[in-house]
């Protein structure tokens, strides 16, 4: 029973002009979302692990609130700067 006390329908349609282009809709619940990945990179010197673990948690906490539904951490790596500047 929906307890709301101002009626649904005294607000109107909730898009006017129809859902927006590519609205999920029930038929297409069942396909498998395709992510994009978000490459973090810290400077391990200025840094601990349990402040880069913050940061990570923070950022999964802001793109739940945004409408994601979780970060998953898919692997770590460890980039190494010579002396110019370059990679190793």
């Amino acid at each position: 029973m929906d307890e709301t006390p101002v009626p649904a329908e005294l607000l109107g349609p909730l898009w006017p002009d129809g859902e927006p282009e590519g609205w999920p809709n029930s038929d297409e619940s069942d396909e498998k979302m395709t992510a994009t990945p978000l490459s973090l990179y810290f400077d391990m010197d200025e840094f601990s692990p349990q402040q880069v673990a913050d940061m990570i948690g923070l950022l999964s906490d802001l793109y739940a609130e945004i409408g994601g539904d979780k970060l998953v951490i898919d692997g770590m790596s460890t980039l190494v700067l010579d002396r110019v500047g370059g990679v190793r």
